[in-house]
Parts: structure tokens; sequence; C-alpha cells
């Protein structure tokens, strides 16, 4: 269940101002941020060991909602999703039609919003 080698993805594809989120259990997810060096969003992760903690008021700028989710999936800027839920490509699909499928180690997948533009 290591995210180590999407990490490690998401470090070679990771440029000043992406944003990465991560979907679910953070417990399921929460190395990302240590190998990564960056501070991740997370969405639809009110429970486990974040359930307590994600009702205080001052924490909650950390968590998306679903609107603010769509919101950034969306936008322009580039955005990465790491996530365990099953069906998660189909569901980003039908936000943005190009979202694609940058990693997956067992049951964790990386996406991204949108290819990175060459410059």
């Amino acid at each position: 269940r290591s995210v180590a080698r999407l990490a490690g993805v998401l470090r070679d594809e990771l440029r000043p101002g992406e944003q990465i989120v991560v979907e679910g259990k953070y417990e399921n997810h929460a190395g990302i941020g240590f190998y990564t060096g960056q501070r991740a969003l997370i969405y639809r992760g009110m429970f486990g060991i974040l359930m307590h903690g994600s009702r205080s008021g001052d924490t909650r700028a950390g968590f998306v909602s679903d609107e603010e989710f769509e919101r950034l999936w969306t936008g322009s800027g580039r955005v990465y999703l790491l996530s365990d839920v099953p069906d998660g490509l189909s569901r980003l699909r039908t936000l943005v039609p190009g979202t694609i499928i940058l990693g997956r180690t067992g049951g964790n997948w990386l996406f991204a919003n949108h290819a990175r533009v060459a410059r």
C-alpha cells in the first residue's frame, strides 16, 4: 500500500503552484507529504484517523468539498489526485475528459486533470 513509487512520479511531474489532492482515508496516503515535501489537500477524507480533527474550525482549510474539488479539477491549473477509489477514472473523466493516469500501485491511482502542456 506504499505510495513511495507514486510519490516519485509526482516529484518528477510537480511544478510550482500545482496542487496535490488525496482522496479517501488519509492514512492510506499519508506518506505523500513526506515523499514529495508538499502539503496535500484532503478530499472525501473526513473519517478514519482524521474524523475528529476534521471538524475543528482551523483545520477545515486542508479539506475540500465536492464543489471545491470540482472547481480545482476543471480549472486551468494542473491538479493531481491520489486515490484508492475503484471508479475514480470514469468519475474524473465526466468532469474532464482529458484526465490522465500517471501511475498505479496496488489499489492506489495517481491521476492528473490534464496532460502537461509542452513549452
